[in-house]
């Protein structure tokens, strides 16, 4: 059974011997490849049109053109492993992982949310990867693939309720430090106010968006340098 020698996972990953649902590959699997693909290009204009004009206009997001590139060059690692896997679709399992990202894909994009039009279109392609080549190809493109989540505003749900705590202690920090150079400030909150005017610690100022930013750049590198777990 195919292994990997790489960093990125383990010294050696091994793939279970069968995938429910699965069935030996026809003839037509690369004609439906390519259909499949020329399918997600149409789905995927919208999502990714919307998601172009989230990384030109939040700083905290900027990182996003770089996410499908470094994912290709993931999937590019393990290149010749995935050439010798055997092509065998699990069709009931990509089934019940393509039909509720479809849906999520559809509504996300008539209802103009982002989150979920562009986390539904990760679901997409491993629904489809799993429909036509089977689970082995997923398990060895899992990372890649859940990669992509960095390149969505999904990690807002993590990151918003950090902002304002991270404010309030930027708004003591600078205080404490103009009071300790001899400058009265009053605190109330993420307002600083001085004798001849007052400061604001904008939600822009906690730093709490760039967590992503510096995750979205860490986590392939500490992969792909590190080799075990622990240090990682």
């Amino acid at each position: 059974m195919p292994t990997i020698d790489h960093p990125i996972l383990d010294d050696a990953v091994t793939f279970p011997r069968s995938c429910h649902g699965e069935q030996p590959a026809g003839k037509d699997v690369w004609l439906y490849a390519g259909l499949a693909g020329f399918a997600l290009v149409l789905l995927g204009a919208p999502v990714f049109t919307a998601l172009w004009d989230l990384w030109m206009t939040r700083e905290d997001y900027s990182h996003g053109f770089l996410v499908p590139l470094i994912s290709l060059y993931l999937i590019r690692l393990r290149w010749e492993a995935i050439r010798g896997l055997p092509i065998r679709p699990a069709f009931f399992s990509g089934i019940g992982l393509l039909l509720p990202s479809l849906a999520g894909l559809l509504v996300g994009i008539a209802g103009g949310v982002i989150t979920v039009s562009s986390v539904s279109f990760i679901g997409l392609l491993a629904g489809l990867t799993l429909f036509l080549f089977g689970c082995r190809f997923v398990q060895l493109l899992a990372f890649p693939l859940a990669y992509l989540v960095f390149m969505t505003p999904f990690l807002d749900v993590v990151v918003d309720p950090l902002h304002h705590p991270l404010q309030v202690m930027g708004a003591k920090v600078v205080s404490t430090l103009f009071q300790n150079a001899g400058v009265p400030t009053y605190l109330d909150g993420t307002f600083i106010y001085f004798p001849n005017g007052v400061l604001e610690v904008a939600v822009q100022c906690s730093g709490a968006g760039f967590v992503i930013s510096a995750l979205a750049i860490g986590v392939p590198l500490a992969a792909l340098v590190l080799h075990s777990w622990w240090s990682r």
